[in-house]
């Protein structure tokens, strides 16, 4: 008679499998606040990344910066939302969701009006590094902290999974329309214009839309803004969490590669107006594929396994690009980023509001989450650098070795995550002490 040992694992996978299904019709029974929260971050993730994804090659081409003082810039947006989130942490905890989103969308709009209406290069800079940066530090946060308030536990890592299906929805349409209105209307001071009014545009629909959002009924700390953040930064598992996130940033430095180094790589190597748009979409779409997919691998796998294994098929991305520049090796590059990025992205916000500590969640969230602001100052400095140095408009260049460079800082990442692991990894018996 045949052994029958193997039974029990295939029924339990099956229950897995049965559980996550079950997670859509939960998630699609949810309060109406949650799809007014996925509304936003979709209206406002195409309102930012509109005025985003072009502005390497605004700074470049319209304002005649060089590589190294748009990188520059760059980097210092990501410095200036890492500064807001670790300042204005606990905005959420004290004055909850819909206060927190509404502030953050009044400034973003705000600093998208002076953008649109003001063309010194400077002052552009200036609004930049305020207004738009503060409030999608703030935002971000609110979106993700909301997930958890309007879904219940069967339906909750699904939600992370929509939330961002809707984000990288919203830059994938993003990436289409900029690559449409630059090959239209040139790469020119009046279709940047344009482009800073269609931002506006957005931006006001979504801060509109947060005014309907409800108020989490529930009890307000009395403690202050300071003291939360103070008790949050005392804790050892925050600091565990820090750690990794430090880890992670470098990791996901890769897809800030894809707006930052790429669309200047794409027309320096192969044509003159590359279609970087296009790239950026293909990206985005290939999100909105994976996420839901690879969801499931939550009941099989524990999010830090997850963690590690996406940052190794980020880091392998480049190698298509080591081969040749074409279109054909930067969609193949886009295609492995996006599936590594599907795989760790949601399973970090699960990984960060499983450990968060209760009362504290926005604070920690925000806190915690900072650091990854600071994939963009490393892809900034990074790629303007090396840019500048391998990958020149003019000259002698080496582009594959700038690729290499970048996927072996990537690779040495996820190599510390594993070695690290015992160290690094917070169980849930380690979070009996934050209740």
């Amino acid at each position: 008679m045949e052994p029958t040992e193997k039974t029990p694992l295939k029924n339990e996978n099956k229950a897995k499998l049965l559980l996550f299904i079950q997670s859509f019709s939960e998630l699609f029974q949810s309060s109406r606040n949650l799809f007014y929260l996925l509304g936003i971050g979709f209206i406002e993730t195409l309102g930012i990344l509109s005025v985003l994804t072009g502005l390497s090659i605004y700074l470049s081409s319209v304002k005649n910066l060089s590589d190294l003082h748009t990188g520059l810039i760059i980097a210092s947006y990501g410095l200036s939302q890492f500064i807001y989130s670790l300042f204005l942490g606990s905005l959420i905890d004290v004055h909850g969701i819909k206060k927190s989103l509404v502030l953050g969308n009044c400034s973003a709009l705000l600093g998208l009006i002076l953008l649109s209406l003001i063309k010194n290069t400077y002052l552009q800079v200036s609004f930049l590094l305020t207004f738009i940066s503060l409030g999608a530090s703030v935002v971000l946060p609110c979106l993700k902290l909301g997930i958890k308030e309007y879904t219940n536990d069967k339906a909750r890592s699904l939600g992370y999974s929509m939330l961002l299906i809707i984000l990288f929805g919203g830059g994938a349409l993003a990436g289409i329309l900029i690559d449409i209105m630059l090959t239209v209307g040139g790469r020119n001071e009046a279709t940047f214009t344009l482009i800073f009014y269609s931002g506006t545009a957005l931006m006001s629909t979504s801060t509109l839309l947060s005014l309907f959002i409800a108020e989490i009924q529930g009890k307000k700390p009395d403690q202050t803004s300071w003291t939360i953040t103070k008790e949050v930064l005392r804790d050892i598992v925050f600091w565990k969490f820090m750690v990794l996130t430090l880890l992670l940033v470098v990791v996901k430095s890769m897809f800030n590669h894809i707006t930052i180094t790429l669309p200047l790589y794409m027309n320096r190597e192969i044509e003159d107006g590359a279609h970087f748009g296009i790239m950026l979409a293909i990206h985005k779409v290939t999100m909105v594929v994976f996420i839901p997919l690879l969801t499931g691998l939550v009941y099989f796998f524990n999010p830090y396994t997850l963690l590690m294994i996406g940052g190794f098929i980020s880091a392998l991305s480049v190698v298509p690009l080591l081969v040749e520049s074409s279109y054909l090796s930067v969609i193949v590059f886009v295609v492995v980023v996006s599936l590594a990025e599907s795989l760790y992205a949601p399973r970090l916000i699960d990984y960060t509001l499983s450990i968060a500590p209760t009362g504290k969640e926005g604070t920690f969230l925000a806190i915690a989450s900072s650091p990854m602001s600071m994939g963009t100052i490393i892809a900034g400095l990074l790629g303007g650098s090396l840019l500048e140095n391998l990958c020149p408009s003019h000259g002698p260049s080496n582009c594959s070795l700038m690729w290499g460079i970048i996927g072996l800082i990537a690779l040495l990442m996820p190599i510390l995550m594993l070695v690290f692991r015992v160290f690094l990894e917070v169980h849930p018996k380690e979070l009996i002490k934050l209740v």
